[in-house]
């Protein structure tokens, strides 16, 4: 029966027969073993081995870009030893069982999938007086950047460097980096090279402030007779000439792995963008020379790592930033006709990465790709999947509405969804709608997103763990606010409420976050669902079920008649019945609070 609901749910929500059929999948193994559970934990030979072919029969995959940072880590990193994390050790002792690469290769080619080895090129890490995130001593930094300072980027005065990016115009940049890609294809039977822009590396204070290396500096002014640390010069030729830079190193790279594929991993846009600078990404270049087999677009910086930076990607310079859109042509635009044709002519492949998969099918249908890339974290493979279809009355679009549930919480973990309409990675962020989430000590969030901005309030009170605790989140539209209920008692945080909510084309998910993928999955148990379409106060906690007649009520989930494929709304809004996918062996539904018959179950794979 669970084949057949997964062969269900392949056939009507992933897998769409066209231009871009093939789905490739990055797998991140020391997320996996920090936060996956169960089977995407990753920590045994037999755990890869399933996961593998699960992955090649739920996802259609057919490429692994297998992240080999945790044996690099071993290998040419220093961890700093203010760090207190597990993740070292963690890696150490599965490392001392087996070797997760060896297994990784075997199992992807007894499922006759190609595997690369996914490695990034902008993350050399820093000292542990860099806050990661802002709050903790960074875990770790290269022995290469420990003992050679002056390769980092620097700015005008060389003296500040932005720590764990590399000027790649000196050869022994190149050279370091294309050793460390040699020795994994010398030492593993990988296909070839995932080359990542990804970084961990915390962002500039301004777009264009390092860059000004040497040899940078010396072959500026021998091109156009300037100085550009001392005078004014054109910032447009200093961008393109780095560029070469990191055209010559995909040059030899090509030459240093006769016979394997690589694959570069970029942002959308002409520049590299947010933490790095406006270096110029001239993937024109690699395309027609043949120094890479095809392109990843699409992958985001890791500035996000990083929310205490108080200024925008605009404020800061950039010409290009894809977290806001800044510099950005329409996805599907930069696909079918800037990517797309050049790829094509040139015989390259091309992949978008999607994040999670489950709801970008439209996407498989533009010209010109090869595929999708998605998260192994983020594939839909373990758990069981609630969800409603997209419905205008879920839009909330007027801002004036109350969402109510009743919860019972198994453990706290890090920012579960309860309620998800919402998926940031729709194109051009027409996924941005609403949401209800809970922090990792059961604060509850809501947040709305009017079109243009973020509108969140997090609670004073939180949701305690084993027990019924029934929530009430509400906005009151144009000059209003937005408030929260927890268990009859008004919360005293409050903000300003949106004057409207983007109405989004998502499903409205249950459990888990809005692009259909699998994270941020909650660990507990959800009842009386019910959304309605004005603010309503609650003096009490609700002593019985709602009967979905209740005035300004839209929807109303009671979980009482759900079955294996779905369970009804009991409100008057015709076309809002839930849906289940059955991808686990745990039931969907168990016993609720007396009095409320059943709720749904929902918990970590």
């Amino acid at each position: 029966m669970i084949k057949q609901a997964v062969l269900g749910w392949l056939v009507a929500s992933v897998f769409v027969r066209g231009a871009a059929s093939e789905t490739a999948l990055n797998v991140s193994w020391g997320d996996h073993i920090m936060v996956g559970h169960g089977l995407a934990e990753l920590d045994t030979p037999e755990k890869i081995r399933t996961a593998m072919a699960r992955w090649k029969e739920v996802l259609n995959v057919r490429r692994i870009f297998w992240r080999v940072s945790a044996v690099a880590l071993e290998r040419d990193y220093v961890y700093n030893p203010e760090w207190r994390g597990k993740y070292r050790t963690t890696v150490r002792e599965i490392l001392d069982r087996f070797d997760p690469l060896e297994t990784a290769i075997e199992a992807a080619h007894a499922q006759g999938l190609r595997i690369y080895a996914y490695h990034t090129i902008f993350d050399e890490g820093c000292p542990p007086t860099v806050l990661y995130g802002g709050t903790t001593p960074f875990p770790w930094q290269s022995k290469f950047t420990r003992a050679h300072p002056e390769y980092l980027v620097v700015d005008r005065s060389g003296v500040r460097r932005q720590w764990g990016v590399m000027e790649y115009a000196y050869p022994e940049v190149r050279a370091y980096k294309i050793g460390q890609f040699r020795w994994f294809m010398e030492h593993y039977d990988f296909d070839g090279m995932y080359v990542c822009t990804r970084s961990h590396s915390p962002p500039a204070d301004f777009a264009d402030e390092f860059g000004y290396n040497r040899p940078v500096v010396a072959e500026f002014r021998k091109r156009f007779g300037i100085d550009i640390r001392t005078e004014p010069f054109d910032k447009e030729k200093w961008r393109r000439l780095r560029g070469t830079y990191l055209t010559r190193f995909f040059r030899e790279l090509r030459t240093a792995l006769p016979g394997k594929t690589i694959l570069a991993a970029i942002p959308r846009g002409q520049y590299l963008g947010p933490p790095y600078g406006n270096l110029y990404l001239d993937w024109q270049a690699w395309v027609r020379a043949g120094v890479v087999d095809g392109l990843v677009v699409g992958v985001i910086s890791g500035k996000w790592l990083y929310p205490n930076q108080p200024r925008t990607d605009r404020e800061k310079g950039y010409l290009c930033s894809q977290e806001e859109g800044l510099g950005m042509r329409p996805v599907r635009e930069d696909i079918e006709q800037v990517y797309g044709p050049m790829c094509r002519e040139y015989g390259r492949l091309l992949f978008l990465n999607a994040g999670g998969c489950a709801d970008s099918a439209p996407a498989r249908r533009w010209s010109g790709l090869t595929g999708l890339t998605c998260s192994s974290l983020s594939s839909r493979l373990y758990t069981n999947q609630a969800f409603v279809p997209d419905h205008p009355a879920l839009g909330l679009s007027r801002a004036r509405f109350t969402i109510e549930f009743r919860i019972f919480l198994r453990r706290y973990t890090a920012w579960p969804r309860v309620l998800s309409k919402y998926n940031h990675n729709l194109p051009d962020d027409e996924g941005r709608g609403w949401e209800v989430m809970l922090d990792d000590k059961g604060r509850v969030q809501m947040r709305l997103n009017d079109g243009a901005s973020e509108h969140t309030l997090l609670s004073a009170g939180r949701v305690s763990l084993g027990r019924w605790t029934h929530v009430a989140c509400v906005s009151e539209g144009k000059g209003g606010r937005m408030r929260l209920v927890i268990d009859g008692r008004t919360d005293p945080e409050t903000a300003p409420a949106p004057a409207r909510v983007r109405d989004t084309p998502c499903r409205l998910y249950f459990g888990e976050y809005g692009d259909g993928a699998g994270t941020r999955r909650l660990d507990g148990l959800l009842d009386e669902v019910r959304i309605l379409n004005r603010p309503v106060d609650f003096p009490v906690v609700p002593a019985n079920p709602y009967t979905g007649s209740e005035p300004g009520t839209i929807a109303l989930w009671h979980f009482d008649r759900g079955t294996d494929t779905g369970f009804p709304s009991s409100g008057p809004v015709s076309g809002l019945g839930g849906r289940l996918k059955r991808l686990g062996e745990r039931p969907a539904y168990v016993e609720s609070a007396p009095g409320f018959g059943r709720a749904l179950s929902l918990d970590l794979p």
